[in-house]
């Protein structure tokens, strides 16, 4: 039994590994960016965009 519980656990490592790799690479590659969903939004005006990006750091390089 012990060594069942060791041969899955060995088998979950590169299964994580895996799904972590395909996650990212979902969330790299997808449309558009972190401001995207308050574009979308119009009551937010672009001074209220431009504050949010000064905000989240994305007005620098």
């Amino acid at each position: 039994m012990f060594k069942y519980i060791i041969k899955r656990l060995l088998q979950a490592i590169p299964l994580l590994i895996g799904v972590s790799i395909i996650a990212f690479s979902i969330m790299h590659l997808a449309p558009g960016g972190p401001l995207s969903v308050y574009t979308l939004n119009p009551s937010i005006t672009a001074q209220d965009i431009d504050k949010i990006k000064v905000i989240l750091g994305l007005d620098q390089p």
